[in-house]
């Protein structure tokens, strides 16, 4: 059961992801991106590994005006580092894939061999145009839930669904 959760910014991609690991109980692995707020104010995001490793919740992006800045290297060394200890591990969470990595070339081949190799993932993809993303949506071998068109709701229902019926096997 690979699933990717995309949608506008806002729509509660990544609240859904969280609501399932809840309601559902799901060992889990992978990351987490997060917004870095200092005295009120957004200054960039940090990357959290679900898993033990060993410099965590590493900024990866600074706050500009209009846009994100980001951080070279913190891919390639903590996506990475977290994506090879994810594996084999029940549900791996990539929470969220989107463009400030597209530099980085190691963890985008790590974010794929991660993805070819595992069956439970559950995942945010940021709704842009980049290749590496376009991909992953095109995929067969996943399911694309898109909250622009689908409420927050049906998609809970349809990965619990999808999930109880992957236990039962």
């Amino acid at each position: 059961m690979k699933i990717f959760i995309t949608g506008a910014k806002g729509s509660g991609k990544s609240t859904l992801v969280q609501t399932i690991i809840q309601e559902q109980q799901l060992q889990v692995s992978g990351f987490l991106t997060l917004p870095l707020y200092e005295n009120g104010n957004r200054i960039g995001f940090y990357f959290h590994s679900l898993i033990p490793v060993q410099q965590n919740d590493q900024r990866f992006s600074i706050q500009e005006t209009t846009s994100n800045r980001t951080i070279a290297g913190i891919f390639d060394h903590l996506g990475v580092e977290c994506l090879t200890n994810s594996q084999g591990n029940a549900y791996i969470v990539m929470d969220e894939i989107g463009y400030l990595e597209h530099d980085e070339n190691s963890y985008l081949s790590s974010l794929t061999q991660t993805i070819d190799k595992n069956p439970n993932i559950i995942g945010v993809l940021r709704k842009c145009d980049i290749q590496y993303i376009c991909q992953i949506r095109q995929r067969k071998d996943i399911l694309l839930i898109d909250l622009d068109t689908i409420s927050f709701m049906d998609a809970k229902a349809m990965i619990n669904k999808q999930i109880e019926e992957e236990r039962k096997k």
